[in-house]
Formats: structure tokens, sequence, C-alpha cells
């Protein structure tokens, strides 16, 4: 959110081409930003890259 935020005061600019490179860096931060919130979940759950869970017996 911090590199969304320093990337939107390009988009305040006067010249057209910051203001592009500003909202296409903000829009790719905030795409990164949800599929790491509901990608990486999911794939963690589908591949299972630590292994078999196992039983903490007590």
């Amino acid at each position: 959110m911090i590199l969304v935020t320093g990337f939107s005061v390009f988009a305040l600019s006067d010249m057209y081409n910051l203001v592009h490179f500003g909202l296409m860096s903000i829009f790719a931060f905030l795409w990164a930003l949800l599929a790491d919130l509901f990608m990486s979940p999911a794939m963690l759950l589908l591949f299972k890259p630590l292994g078999p869970e196992r039983q903490v017996g007590m």
C-alpha cells in the first residue's frame, strides 16, 4: 500500500506520460497485492508444499 500511495503522486502530474506511468504502476501493485492475498492461500492448500499435515497428540 505504501508503493501505491507513492506512485499515486505521479497521477497528479501535468505530464501525461507520468500520469499514465503512475496509473499503470498503481494498477500493477494493487493487482499483485490481490494476487498475494487470494492466490497464495489457495495455492498452499492445493499443492501442499510443506508436506502432509500431521496430528499432534496430547
